[in-house]
């Protein structure tokens, strides 16, 4: 947990100082409690204190730690990762020139690149994602605002210059993102100690998700429906 600490250290550091509201004070000092102590060394008790409130007032604007967690680390966390989670990401859609395959190599090796330079956060995020449906919703929210409207215009030109097949958005994103994840889940957290090559992973990660989505006069490799793999 020591990034998410580093995390909300510094979103706790730049809040505003001594804010106005109960409720504020009482998000400020959660914050600085779970970014010193961790989730499950901050008790509510400790953050009622620090926010010059009882108990049961803290009680009467968050339901329990649990919610008062969900409602205060998750915006931060995800405020505090959009410039290093989803910045070049971004730079690399903008930069795409309209080449569909380069592209989606360029996002692959950047997804993959990103998750192993911070594996903390991306077990943090994995773990976060499948045991708190409040943690999904909130990603979902802020992939969808960040992201939505750039990869729409990605896929929608891929669809209107013939580079892609005439597939929904939404389809073609859950591809990509469901072959990333998968290995990048397996490559950190499931069997990280595997001897793993990774460009070489990359490299046909991108080829298996461009067979599914590109159009077909713009594959490569075998035209007679054999497989590209080699046998054996």
């Amino acid at each position: 947990m020591s990034e998410l600490s580093d995390l909300l250290t510094e979103w706790s550091s730049s809040a505003e100082a001594a804010p106005a509201s109960v409720e504020a004070r009482i998000t400020a000092a959660a914050l600085e409690l779970f970014a010193e102590r961790s989730y499950e060394a901050a008790t509510t008790q400790a953050i009622a204190k620090r926010a010059g409130v009882t108990e049961r007032t803290l009680f009467k604007h968050f339901k329990n730690k649990e919610s008062l967690f969900v409602r205060t680390a998750y915006p931060a966390l995800l405020k505090l990762l959009r410039p290093v989670a989803l910045g070049q990401l971004r730079r690399v859609l903008e930069a795409r020139g309209g080449e569909f395959r380069a592209t989606i190599r360029s996002i692959v090796e950047e997804r993959v690149s990103f998750a192993l330079k911070h594996p903390a956060v991306v077990k943090l995020v994995a773990q976060e994602i499948l045991l708190r449906p409040a943690f999904r919703q909130v990603a979902f929210k802020f992939i969808t605002e960040e992201m939505g409207p750039t990869l729409e215009a990605f896929f929608a030109d891929a669809r209107a210059t013939g580079q892609m097949r005439d597939v929904p958005t939404g389809l073609a994103l859950r591809t990509l993102v469901s072959n990333v994840l998968g290995f990048v889940v397996a490559r950190i957290v499931v069997l990280p100690e595997a001897g793993w090559d990774d460009e070489r992973e990359v490299g046909a990660i991108a080829d298996l998700i461009l067979d599914g989505l590109a159009a077909p006069a713009t594959r490569t490799g075998p035209a007679n429906g054999t497989s590209a793999l080699p046998s054996g």
